[in-house]
């Protein structure tokens, strides 16, 4: 299941609508020699406002739940955003109408939760976001606003990559740093052996962000039906995974680390897929 960083509950997106919630509470007590009561875990269903399909879900460290989902039809969906505290909060719109795409099963928007659980977003734009570029789609990125009661204009963090495609990831810290990756190629024309990984990174919490780099040197290729994770812990590490496309029949998954905030990356490989597809 595809997840954040930051505080991570137990907590989970089955299917389209709904979220299945874990939690440990309160009940009869089993039977053990010091007769003490046993909390059993329990699964609450929620079903996600509005029918939202495509959702991601994260949880800050006061247990509120924060999801991102799409309505409306996959080639021009409008996002959305919404927290679960006893129950859902009214949604706030995210980018403008019809500015996001959720074809296929990893286009979807992505979530991360940053300084002070602020909610950072990224999406796979439409031709409806007003920010189609000569070199295809854009990848949009928008954070909460200081007051929380909206969201900032959403901008497009592709500068020198070329044709997005993929699912795109994005992770933050408590420190004020957030990540965006994303595969795409370095000139238009390029086909997926030649594709990349792009990070773009901003130290203060999304407000600016410099300009896209390679997360690695050497080309591996990038398979362009698959998704991106990325993930940010509170020692400067940071993960990525995406499936490479070394040849035609060569997809393995790729772990990329970072020890220095995003500068650096070293690779490996971590499951081999020789298929060619």
């Amino acid at each position: 299941m595809p997840f954040t960083p930051i505080t991570r509950s137990l907590r989970a997106v089955h299917l389209s609508a709904c979220l299945a919630v874990l939690s440990g509470c309160a009940s009869a007590p089993q039977s053990r020699a010091d007769n003490t009561a046993t909390p059993k875990p329990t699964v609450e269903v929620l079903r996600i406002p509005d029918g939202g399909y495509q959702v991601q879900a994260a949880t800050d460290a006061r247990g509120v739940t924060h999801i991102v989902y799409l309505k409306g039809e996959p080639g021009s969906a409008d996002l959305f955003y919404s927290r679960f505290a006893g129950g859902w909060a009214n949604p706030l719109r995210v980018g403008p109408l019809g500015s996001a795409v959720g074809a296929g099963t990893i286009r979807g928007p992505q979530l991360a939760l940053g300084r002070g659980g602020r909610a950072h977003v990224v999406w796979f734009g439409s031709e409806k976001s007003g920010m189609k570029t000569p070199d295809g789609a854009p990848l949009l990125y928008s954070r909460l606003a200081e007051d929380g009661g909206s969201f900032e204009a959403p901008r497009n963090l592709m500068r020198v990559s070329k044709v997005l495609d993929g699912g795109p990831g994005v992770a933050a810290d408590a420190q004020g740093n957030v990540y965006v990756a994303w595969q795409a190629a370095a000139a238009k024309g390029e086909g997926e052996l030649a594709r990349r990984l792009w990070i773009a990174r901003s130290s203060d919490d999304g407000k600016t962000f410099a300009e896209e780099a390679p997360a690695l040197k050497e080309p591996t290729g990038a398979c362009p039906c698959c998704s991106t994770e990325v993930f940010a812990d509170s020692k400067g590490r940071v993960y990525a995974m995406y499936r490479i496309a070394a040849s035609r029949a060569e997809r393995d998954m790729a772990l990329v680390t970072s020890t220095d905030q995003g500068r650096t990356f070293r690779s490996a490989r971590i499951d081999p897929w020789p298929v060619p597809t």
